[in-house]
C-alpha cells in the first residue's frame, strides 16, 4: 500500500470486540492508520467502536487537520458515551513521499517505533486524554516521526501488554519491545506472529482475558 506494508490482527475474548484497527487510503496517496480500544468489551463496546470508526473515516476525508478531527471525534463521542465508557485511540497519517508519520494519541498505549539504524525503540506517548469523557477539550498532535526503511511500527491495545502469566505477572511493555527487536527482520505478518506466539507462551495458552489488537507498519 503506497510504499508501505501494513497488517493487523484482532483476537477477541468474547463474541464482539471493543478493539478497533483500520487503515484508510486518502486521495492524495497518504494512508491513515488507527488502533483504538473502548473500555470494557462485548456488544456495548463494539457498538461504540462502530460509531468511532464511522466518525474517523468521515473526518479523515473531510477535515484537513488531524488534531481538529480528533477534537471533533471527541465531541461527537462524548454525546453518546454512557455508564462511564471511554475510548483510547491512536491515529497516524503516513506520507509515502516523505516517509513521515503525523499522529495524535488520545490516551492510547504508546505505539513502539523500532528504528533499524540505531536498533532502539521510541514510544509515541499520548498527546491528549481519552475520547468521550469531556466535550470541548482541544486535542493535539505529537512530534512527526520518520518511518525509515527497515523500521517497524507496532500499534497495540492493552490486551497485549496486560496478558497475565499463570502466576499473574503481566506481559508488559519491555517484553513486547524485545519481541519487536527479535522479529524486526521479518515482514509484517512475521512480526504479528512473533508477538502472538510470545503472548501465548507467556499466558500458558490460557484464553484471552481481554481483546488483543495489533497493527504493524513497515516501509518498503
Amino acid at each position: 500500500m503506497g510504499g508501505y506494508r501494513i497488517a493487523g490482527r484482532n483476537e477477541l475474548c468474547e463474541d464482539a470486540s471493543g478493539d478497533y484497527y483500520d487503515f484508510i487510503e486518502l486521495e492524495d496517496g497518504r494512508v491513515v492508520i488507527a488502533v483504538g480500544d473502548v473500555s470494557g468489551h462485548g456488544l456495548g463496546s463494539a457498538l461504540v467502536m462502530a460509531s468511532a470508526r464511522a466518525f474517523l473515516r468521515a473526518f479523515t476525508k473531510t477535515v484537513p487537520e488531524l488534531a481538529h478531527g480528533m477534537t471533533m471525534m471527541n465531541d461527537f463521542l462524548s454525546r453518546d458515551m454512557t455508564n462511564g465508557k471511554f475510548m483510547s485511540l491512536f491515529v497516524g497519517i503516513l506520507d509515502p513521499k516523505t516517509s513521515v508519520l503525523s499522529w495524535s494519541s488520545a490516551g492510547h498505549n504508546p505505539p513502539m517505533h523500532y528504528r533499524a539504524a540505531t536498533k532502539d525503540i521510541v514510544q509515541l506517548d499520548a498527546t491528549c486524554p481519552v475520547l468521550g469523557v469531556i466535550q470541548g477539550v482541544p486535542f493535539d498532535r505529537g512530534e512527526d516521526a520518520k518511518i525509515a526503511k527497515g523500521d517497524v511500527l507496532l500499534l497495540y491495545t492493552d490486551g497485549a501488554t496486560e496478558a497475565p502469566s499463570p502466576s499473574g505477572e503481566l506481559f508488559g511493555e519491555e517484553r513486547l519491545a524485545e519481541v519487536i527487536r527479535g522479529a524486526a527482520g521479518a515482514d509484517c505478518a512475521g512480526v504479528l506472529d512473533a508477538v502472538s506466539r510470545a503472548i501465548t507462551a507467556w499466558t500458558g495458552g490460557a484464553p484471552n482475558r481481554d481483546d488483543i489488537t495489533l497493527l504493524v507498519v513497515q516501509t518498503v
